[in-house]
Formats: C-alpha cells, structure tokens, sequence
C-alpha cells in the first residue's frame, strides 16, 4: 500500500536520475547501453510508479515525457525511438500543461522579457527554467510598461 507521498518520492527520484544522466558521460557500457540510457530507462520506470500511485500526477507526467524524450535521441533503432517519441508526446498531452496558454516550456530569459514588454499589468507565464533542470520560471509583470 502506498504511502500519502509516496508519489512525490518517486517522481523526485525520477528527475535526480534524469540530471545524473545529463551529467554523465555517453560512453558505451555492457549489452551496447550507455549508462545515460540505462540512468534513463531507470528515470521513465520511477515516473511510470509514481503515476501509478497517485493518477494524472501532472508533475510526473510531465518530466516522464521529457525523460523519454531524451532517451530517445539517444537510440539508434528508428522503430524504438519513434515509439518513445509517440509515448512522450502521449505522456505531454495527458499532463495537460501544453494546454495552458501560460505554459511556454522551453524559452530563454530574454524571450520571456520580450513577451511580457507588451501585456498588461499582472500578466504571467511559467517556463522551464534553463539553468535548474527539472524546475520551473515563473515570469510576471507587476506594473505598467
């Protein structure tokens, strides 16, 4: 039986081995795999758990999509990475965020600037932030121009 946080639990470990394998070399291993894929693999079983545990876990959906994303730029098979790609975009579309008009996901700085010069007061847009991997921006404007 799962514990009240038990999701969350799962979904942290799932981005912690998502950054260890971007900051791990890709250098083949055993059976062909690089331990990034491996790190991976691991990554997607962890966000797949935590869903399981607590349904539309949209944080969980979210960075399991992104996790197969990566793996599949990885792979060399064109069968299995299309089928990643599928599962990832499957994954995005059932956390709902690419639905929110204020979800912008991948956008630098000066782009959220520029996108904010020219609304109005209180506007706001959240993106992903570029220098913490798996945590997010969120942007506002708080007065006139």
């Amino acid at each position: 039986m799962a514990k009240p946080d038990d999701d969350s639990i799962l979904t942290h470990w799932g981005i912690l081995l998502v950054l260890r394998a971007r900051l791990t070399p890709k250098i083949p291993g055993e059976g062909g795999k690089s331990a990034v894929e491996l790190l991976l693999r691991r990554a997607v079983e962890k966000f797949s758990e935590a869903v399981e545990i607590k349904r539309n876990h949209h944080y969980a959906l979210f960075h399991w999509a992104e996790a197969l994303q990566s793996l599949s730029l990885l792979l060399s098979n064109d069968s299995e990475k299309d089928q990643l790609k599928q599962q990832a975009n499957t994954k995005m579309k059932e956390a709902g965020v690419f639905q929110k008009k204020w979800f912008f996901g991948s956008l630098e700085t000066n782009g959220a600037a520029g996108l904010l010069a020219h609304q109005p007061p209180h506007s706001f847009f959240i993106r992903n932030s570029n220098t913490r991997p798996g945590h997010f921006v969120f942007s506002h404007l708080t007065r006139d121009r």
